[in-house]
């Protein structure tokens, strides 16, 4: 086969992944970055997201009561088609578990021990991630969303709404640490622990500020 022939098969593979990896949200906004991305057709685009004013927060309880925090986003992307959202993805940071209703030496010690191997094992898993691929509108700016949670290495299906418009999006899931292997104080799995059960359950909020 001739060198030219070589090349022209080289640029449609490349071509076709270049193609693909866009379709399937391939690209992403991050800190360092505030470029939009505008596909061939104007009318699909992957909106830039802003870190700095885009939040997750985080809310455990246990038997005796609660705590909440913030978590950072590494990375995120909002896919939309016509500005109607079409799916996405969205990257955290477990290194930057924050506790945010205690201080001085209790806060450090839940910090650590929500990223030690009890629970979320940052050092060995340090990002977890939502994709979001199936995608209804159900009002003017509601969304049912059904995508794959990824914690710990492992992946679920999760569903949950959204509403997304004027530049913001939010979305508030629920998460079974247990689906992930975070079994630590659970009923589920420790009989007659009492009152140091922690609820399987966590809330997270999502809030994501964004540019078309």
């Amino acid at each position: 086969m001739h060198m030219k022939n070589y090349i022209l098969i080289f640029s449609i593979m490349f071509a076709s992944l270049t193609t693909n990896a866009c379709k399937n949200c391939g690209c992403r906004a991050d800190k360092k970055s505030k470029s939009e991305h505008k596909h061939e057709n104007d009318s699909q685009s992957h909106a830039n997201i802003d870190l700095t004013e885009s939040t997750v927060y985080w809310k455990g309880a246990k038997l005796t009561g609660s705590h909440e925090g913030t978590i950072d986003i590494l990375s995120a992307h909002l896919h939309f088609n016509d500005k109607v959202f079409e799916g996405g993805e969205i990257i955290i940071d477990m290194n930057s578990i924050n506790c945010t209703d205690l201080s001085g030496d209790s806060k450090k010690n839940i910090e650590g021990h929500l990223k030690d191997e009890d629970f979320f094992f940052s050092e060995e898993y340090p990002t977890s991630k939502l994709v979001m691929r199936k995608v209804k509108k159900i009002d003017i700016n509601t969304y049912e969303i059904e995508g794959d949670m990824t914690i710990r290495g492992i992946t679920n299906l999760i569903k949950f709404k959204s509403i997304i418009t004027n530049g913001k999006a939010n979305a508030k899931l629920k998460i079974d640490r247990t689906k992930y292997g975070v079994k630590y104080a659970s009923k589920s799995f420790i009989k007659n622990i009492g009152d140091k059960m922690i609820y399987d359950e966590f809330d997270l909020e999502v809030n994501l500020t964004y540019t078309l």
